[in-house]
């Protein structure tokens, strides 16, 4: 099994630079000692979880090149908290160690942390945080753009700062954020260090008790080390959400998105329309939840992608502590260049028993295949188990 490593998604990031960070962190402990008239009550929850996997086909190579590999995970973390009335801190530091039956895949020591604090005001609400993490373009979760047969170390640092204030109807929001991400070898693979840069303003109505509206824009420029590549976009959106019971949510959006890219003394210009949604239902013994949409995330190229996805899924609880679930997704990845697209499905069973206080085994069973426009399709199984232990 790979776990994915800890990472802070907020929706607007600025290219973050080591003083940047510094000043983030100094920021950060000079809130935990102003402006509180109460210290902070403190808890530690230790975690850790001990797994194993077999894919068929670990790096998506075409079915001639591709064979079974094992391996073996430990991943270990901590959630230190502090909170009064007025401040909430959080610092999360995670360890994964993953090793592989086969000698030619490299052996995994891994590591990320996040760092954040929010102070609550009569109306206002402030927050800023910095996160790092250290994995594998194999096994991280945020190299969407594919390129599975290539395993090269990956460091993500940022910083993020956002800001709430509550109105009579509604509320105001706005929030920046900094990535940089540095590959460790970028001349023999496709990946190119990159800063990602976003900034994001909305605002919310609350029509009833029930239903609100937000309305959001976000700019994000992500441009690579050398300036070959710069990207530029822009997400203009309207979301309805509506509680229509307890048991029964939904959510639906609409917008548009632009993005401008120059490579090379080209200019590319692209505009397309976005439609997001999600619902939530639940019964006694069944829970069913589906979402979906059009966004535009960085990519290992130094560029941006429009990802379109849909996801299906549902649970059903047979005891106390005992549960089944099923869960489905289909998508498609368009790089807004000269590059090429990619389509990919996953489809997955899974268990999960609580059969101890504060211990887990979940066992899942995946299949799924992606297409290039160069390539056949592929596909691989993976079967993983795992030990989980969460504490107070």
């Amino acid at each position: 099994m790979t776990p994915r490593s800890v990472s802070s998604t907020t929706g607007y990031r600025l290219a973050a630079m080591p003083s940047s960070r510094s000043a983030c962190v100094a920021g950060a402990a000079a809130l935990l000692t102003v402006g509180t008239s109460h210290a902070l009550d403190w808890s530690n929850t230790p975690s850790f979880m001990v797994g194993a996997q077999e894919d068929s086909n670990l790096h998506m190579q075409i079915p001639e090149l591709a064979h079974p590999i094992g391996s073996a995970t430990l991943l270990a973390s901590t959630a230190v908290l502090g909170v009064n009335e007025r401040l909430q801190f959080h610092f999360v530091p995670q360890i994964n160690a993953v090793r592989y039956d086969d000698p030619l895949e490299p052996r995994r020591n891994d590591a990320s942390a996040d760092a954040g604090v929010q102070v609550q005001g009569e109306r206002q609400t402030w927050s800023a945080g910095a996160g790092y993490s250290r994995d594998g373009t194999l096994d991280s979760e945020l190299e969407s753009l594919g390129f599975s047969a290539v395993n090269v170390t990956r460091e993500q640092s940022s910083i993020r700062g956002g800001w709430t204030r509550r109105a009579e109807r509604g509320a105001y929001d706005a929030s920046a954020s900094a990535v940089r991400v540095d590959y460790a070898e970028t001349l023999f693979s496709p990946f190119r260090d990159y800063n990602d840069q976003s900034l994001t303003a909305g605002y919310t109505r609350y029509t009833n008790e029930r239903s609100s509206w937000h309305f959001g824009l976000t700019h994000m420029e992500v441009a690579s080390d050398a300036g070959r590549v710069t990207t530029v976009s822009e997400d203009l959106r309207a979301r309805w959400s509506h509680t229509f019971s307890p048991a029964l949510y939904a959510q639906f959006g609409v917008g548009i998105l632009s993005a401008t890219t120059k490579e090379l003394g080209d200019r590319l210009e692209r505009t397309s329309p976005a439609v997001d949604f999600a619902v939530e239902r639940s019964w006694p013994y069944w829970q069913f939840a589906a979402n979906g949409g059009r966004s535009l995330e960085p990519d290992g190229r130094g560029t941006v992608l429009r990802q379109d996805t849909v996801t299906v899924g549902f649970t059903r609880r047979l005891a106390a502590h005992l549960s089944v679930g099923a869960n489905w997704t289909e998508g498609r990845n368009a790089t807004l260049g000269v590059q090429f697209d990619r389509d990919y499905s996953a489809q997955s069973v899974s268990m999960g028993w609580s059969f101890k206080r504060r211990w887990t085994l979940d066992a899942t069973l995946q299949q799924r295949s992606e297409q290039y426009s160069f390539r056949p399709e592929t596909s691989g199984t993976v079967y993983q188990v795992s030990v989980a232990y969460r504490g107070n």
